[in-house]
């Protein structure tokens, strides 16, 4: 068979067998997909419907819970561009929306006539039904809906996304799929027929396409032999240390790595027995700058020989200047939350705690992180207070709460102790609440101090109107 001809076949067949393994590919990972948003938008309308039940079994008005859920959902950002909550109520034959709709800009939506409802999510959560459904919205859109209903109030509640944002996430990923896969298809084609066929002018003209690779990529590849000297190193490493490769080639490493000389060849030694090195230097440019880069180094073994090595640099100064400042962030960070005398957490805006400091476990009696972490802060806070709790929380989500305030704390061991809470928002670049922060302090002793004084002044007052005498102080 004529060689051109063998070509295309060849390529044909691995273009075949490509589109065939991607389109199977879609496949799964689309039922994959589907899984993981009915997964995702229940796990959130669950958690949702637990904040409206805990809201109501605390004694708060229908009125108060939705004027909450208002501020709530328009603060709520969301796990797309899309997704977001419907909560309505029927009242005779029509539909009320009760809170503002995240995808019309957070504007109400009017009644609607319960006839003329399309969405088969919210006529389902309205019957006492839940589940998950594909169906169309209040905007004609096709969406993914878990829905729910809410018999203490009578309220049906969805969490929904819009199907055109999920797939359009997996067609990106199949053109991107398609495009290697077809890509992989034709270079493995090529290689077959020159492999096969001794194809010396395709060879030739593969080694010149990977050459004007290597010369246009931003990462540096140099080659060196066992002595280090370097045998090659591509024009990239002009942009990063300000030499050409002409003044570079021919000569030891050792002449452009300064202070890492010694390290650095102690390190490239290592290549005898281990066959690949990664390591971070600072190096100067021919200009006296400084230059973080990341070396990458791969052995040539030949006839059991180390011959010499191969390998990349590429410029992480940015980064790594970052990574250095963000460092010194976390250390003053996690510092400051070590040294606090207080007990310091930070919670979502539901009351999940995300992050406690080492103090709690001192205050309320428990051992690790995870007694913690995941769990409402109102669990250790005693049951006669928590409707109190919840309430303050509320009203600092409608900037009707300043200050500091007292509770019974409930430790590890069922004791009942006195604490002092301030509360703020942890605020986005935009001035919205993304999380809250809680000082808590421990005022058991100072609590019963006061009773021992307010004991005292009582027994004086006693003594004083029960003596027939005057007694002067």
């Amino acid at each position: 068979m004529n060689i051109k001809y063998r070509l295309g076949y060849t390529l044909l067949l691995m273009i075949f067998v490509a589109v065939s393994v991607t389109a199977i590919a879609l496949y799964m990972v689309n039922k994959n997909v589907e899984r993981d948003v009915r997964f995702n938008l229940t796990e959130l309308l669950n958690n949702r419907v637990a904040s409206i039940k805990t809201l109501y079994v605390s004694g708060h008005a229908e009125d108060t819970i939705a004027k909450f859920l208002k501020i709530t959902n328009q603060n709520y950002i969301g796990t797309g561009n899309t997704d977001e909550f419907t909560i309505v109520k029927k009242e005779g034959d029509s539909i009320h929306f009760l809170v503002n709709q995240r995808n019309l800009g957070y504007m109400n939506l009017a009644p609607i006539l319960y006839k003329d409802n399309k969405s088969q999510a919210i006529s389902k959560a309205l019957s006492g039904k839940s589940g998950f459904i594909k169906n169309i919205d209040y905007r004609n859109k096709d969406v993914y809906s878990s829905y729910a209903y809410i018999p203490e109030l009578k309220w049906g509640i969805t969490c929904e996304i819009d199907v055109d944002e999920i797939n359009q996430n997996l067609f990106h990923d199949f053109k991107i799929i398609l495009a290697i896969s077809i890509l992989i298809a034709i270079i493995s084609a090529f290689i077959y027929n020159i492999i096969n066929n001794k194809l010396l002018n395709s060879l030739q003209k593969s080694q010149k396409k990977y050459q004007n690779l290597v010369e246009n990529i931003k990462e540096v590849i140099y080659e060196i032999d066992n002595l280090g000297v370097i045998k090659y190193i591509s024009p990239a490493i002009e942009k990063i240390l300000g030499y050409t490769p002409s003044e570079i080639t021919g000569r030891n490493f050792i002449n452009f790595v300064g202070e890492n000389a010694e390290y650095l060849a102690a390190r490239l030694s290592l290549l005898t027995t281990k066959n690949e090195i990664e390591n971070e230097y600072k190096l100067e440019t021919k200009t006296g700058e400084t230059r973080w880069i990341l070396f990458s180094t791969i052995a040539i073994i030949t006839n059991g020989k180390l011959t010499g090595a191969s390998g990349t640099l590429v410029d992480i100064t940015e980064k790594k200047l970052i990574d250095l400042e963000l460092q010194k962030s976390e250390a003053l960070y996690s510092s400051i939350i070590e040294a606090s005398p207080d007990v310091i957490t930070i919670t979502n805006l539901e009351g999940k705690i995300l992050l406690t400091s080492p103090k709690t476990f001192e205050l309320f009696g428990y051992d690790t992180y995870e007694d913690f972490v995941n769990k409402s802060i109102f669990e250790f806070i005693d049951e006669s207070d928590r409707t109190k709790a919840i309430s303050n929380i509320m009203n600092m989500h409608i900037d009707e709460l300043w200050g500091a305030e007292d509770y019974k704390g409930v430790k590890k061991d069922g004791t009942i102790i006195d604490v002092s809470v301030n509360g703020e928002f942890i605020r986005d670049e935009n001035g919205q609440p993304v999380n809250l922060i809680f000082i808590t302090r421990d005022v058991t002793e100072r609590k019963s101090l006061e009773k021992e004084l307010k004991k005292t002044k009582d027994l004086y007052s006693s003594i004083l109107n029960a003596s027939p005498d005057a007694i002067v102080t």
